[in-house]
């Protein structure tokens, strides 16, 4: 459970967990790990992503992208530093998860946090910063590029703390919006 309080927002990986546990010299076989995974989701202590791919054998064998149901939950972990961006993204998971979104994450090159499925088809790329700097612009833009261009995604969506902008990078539309203005009710229609 200690690993989840420390790597919320990121993606667990049930055999390099497993790794982990005999590198420390802890017993834990993957069938218990699996099992233990999957009783801290029944009890809503945590929510999961699957990778997406068309494939359902593909989505079940890949690592799940892994939140806390609660962000107060984080603070019971010791976290070497504070990242805010890893917060706002499990924010933005919660409520997912509360309007009920059928929901993955992207991973190619980059990494696109939320991809969003109609029906059979993805219909939505979503990423989450806490705001969009020199340094993380590169990586956040051409993960959502990415999985946009992959998908047959014409725009995308990069929600930071406080910034709001308009772009159109290599085909593809990217608003940038303040989260609590995707929070609030019929602002943003998918």
């Amino acid at each position: 459970m200690n690993e989840f309080l420390e790597t919320y927002s990121g993606i667990f990986s049930i055999s390099k967990f497993e790794k982990h546990l005999k590198v420390n010299s802890l017993a834990g076989s993957k069938r218990t790990i699996a099992n233990y995974f999957h009783y801290l989701q029944e009890a809503f202590f945590i929510i999961t992503n699957d990778k997406f791919s068309y494939s359902p054998r593909s989505r079940a064998m890949n690592p799940k992208k892994v939140y806390l149901t609660d962000t107060g939950f984080a603070a019971l972990g010791q976290p070497f530093s504070g990242n805010r961006g890893s917060i706002l993204e499990n924010v933005v998971a919660i409520e997912f998860f509360r309007r009920g979104t059928d929901l993955y994450y992207f991973k190619g090159k980059g990494e696109c946090d939320f991809i969003i499925k109609n029906g059979t088809r993805p219909a939505h790329a979503l990423q989450v910063c806490w705001e969009l700097t020199e340094r993380n612009r590169k990586r956040e833009i051409s993960g959502l590029i990415e999985a946009c261009s992959t998908l047959s995604l014409s725009s995308g969506v990069i929600l930071t703390y406080d910034q709001e902008q308009h772009e159109e990078i290599n085909g593809v539309k990217i608003s940038i919006l303040p989260v609590w203005k995707w929070l609030l009710p019929d602002v943003i229609h998918w």
